[in-house]
């Protein structure tokens, strides 16, 4: 990051470079998992500030609506770890920076979703996140869904199904949160 910061500034000054996306995880005690904050803490420790602009973090609470309450914060990647996120970066005098949603998503139909639990996650994530002062843009994955196999959980994450068919109102929610 600190190589990569001027290179890409020295090229295009009005980029804004955002860190890799933060994706949900414990802190596993072998280390071979490692929760966002803790991940964002070791690049500040690692001295990377000043070496990009927004941070990166996906914050994806599927199957559970954004805000539900956790009692642990790291259980909870959209409304307890997004927090803390930006917590992390005022402790690090970087306050002034907004955290990008990188990748937000909840496939349907599955295991129980249906188009109103989307047009709902849609609703409560996008309303939430505009309202904090340090959120950035929120990206939806994805606009469509990769496949048909009923077994694939990855092939259900659009807001359209693979034949463009609108997943209820996700597409209408979405359109509606963006014109304001």
């Amino acid at each position: 990051m600190q190589a990569a910061y001027p290179a890409i500034k020295a090229i295009d000054p009005g980029a804004t470079v955002v860190t890799g996306g933060l994706s949900p995880a414990p802190d596993s005690p072998d280390g071979t998992l490692m929760s966002p904050v803790a991940f964002l803490r070791g690049v500040y420790a690692a001295g990377g500030r000043g070496s990009f602009d927004a941070v990166g973090h996906h914050p994806s609470n599927w199957p559970f609506m954004p805000l539900r309450p956790e009692p642990n914060f790291n259980d909870n990647a959209f409304g307890g770890v997004t927090p803390k996120l930006y917590e992390t970066m005022q402790a690090n005098g970087d306050g002034a920076k907004k955290i990008w949603a990188t990748e937000m998503g909840a496939p349907t139909p599955w295991q129980g979703s249906d188009a109103a639990y989307l047009a709902a996650y849609i609703r409560e994530g996008y309303t939430a996140w505009s309202a904090w002062s340090f959120a950035g843009p929120l990206l939806w994955y994805s606009y469509r869904d990769g496949g048909t196999d009923p077994g694939d959980v990855e092939q259900h994450f659009g807001v359209v199904s693979r034949d463009f068919t609108p997943k209820g109102d996700a597409l209408r929610t979405i359109t509606e949160l963006l014109q304001g």
